[in-house]
């Protein structure tokens, strides 16, 4: 009888336990609703309503077309597209929230170029923190930071039209993003890439193929020599096995930014591209010859054939 007692109370005080803890999360969470949307900073509620009456006083200049600026014997464009910003991902936050050093208007204090990208970088890295870290370690962010013609977050994810790059409107997206890197990486890096089997397949819509990101990496870019680096020799075979399952250290020996038409740094290459050539020709010359004879052939059987009237 005791041990009946003993048994009914433990499976009341379990009882009680779990349904107290029921009502206590349950109050917790009608509580947090509450404040959520009855806060001043509430999401729906005065955030986004203020961000457009404070974005609405900057675009009432910055919407309008030709709105600029000269500087120097330089004439900077200061027009944002109003619905291209409402529609992209930072379309609900404030102007300010990245523009953070201007003040008055008309501005006080302007800067433009690197100056303006370095402050705005320093907003980028403030809010997106893991990747802000590794874009300060990489070559991009160091060159940009010691005032040199570095990348910044705007030259590749764009300025007031910036989409996931999951979304195809995006100057990120896969079948793009190679092009953004092309816009500083010119002449023998851009044609090689476009020159390639990656490249090729790329401009033809293949999102599998590999993009520049894909191999050099996305915000800790890192030079070759340094050892960190997704392209150092040590780290190249990783990186070819991202998608070449069977990729072995050899697989990624040799110069992967190689033309044919580059006889000098590219021979072996070369080479291969001449004795290809001079098989299309001769095959052009050996088959081509049969086409020809045979088209006369037929012509002659044709008016053999063709009865005379």
């Amino acid at each position: 009888m005791e041990h009946k007692r003993v048994r009914q109370g433990f499976v009341y005080g379990l009882a009680g336990l779990f349904t107290a803890t029921f009502v206590a999360l349950n109050l917790a969470g009608i509580i947090t609703l509450l404040v959520f949307f009855f806060s001043p900073f509430a999401f729906a509620g005065g955030g986004i309503a203020q961000n457009e009456q404070a974005n609405a006083k900057c675009l009432s200049c910055h919407s309008q077309p030709g709105f600029n600026v000269v500087k120097g014997s330089a004439t900077i464009d200061l027009y944002v597209d109003k619905t291209q910003y409402q529609a992209s991902i930072h379309g609900t936050r404030a102007c300010t929230s990245c523009h953070s050093d201007l003040g008055g208007v008309p501005h006080t204090n302007p800067v433009y170029g690197q100056e303006l990208a370095q402050q705005v970088n320093q907003q980028c890295v403030a809010c997106h923190t893991d990747e802000g870290k590794a874009y300060l370690s990489s070559i991009h962010g160091e060159q940009l930071i010691a005032g040199k013609e570095g990348a910044a977050c705007s030259d590749c994810h764009g300025k007031h039209n910036i989409q996931k790059s999951s979304d195809p409107a995006a100057t990120t997206y896969r079948l793009t993003i190679s092009n953004i890197c092309m816009n500083c990486h010119q002449g023998k890096v851009a044609q090689s890439y476009n020159y390639s089997f990656h490249g090729t397949a790329i401009k033809l819509g293949y999102t599998k193929s590999a993009t520049c990101a894909d191999c050099h990496g996305t915000h800790a870019i890192l030079p070759p020599e340094n050892p960190n680096s997704s392209v150092s020799k040590q780290n190249e075979p990783q990186t070819c096995a991202q998608c070449h399952l069977q990729a072995q250290p050899n697989f990624a020996q040799g110069n992967e930014h190689a033309v044919p038409q580059d006889q000098q740094n590219d021979f072996p290459l070369w080479i291969v591209w001449k004795i290809f050539l001079g098989l299309i020709v001769f095959d052009i010359l050996k088959d081509g010859s049969i086409a020809v004879f045979e088209l006369i052939r037929r012509l002659i059987n044709t008016r053999r054939n063709t009865p005379k009237s």
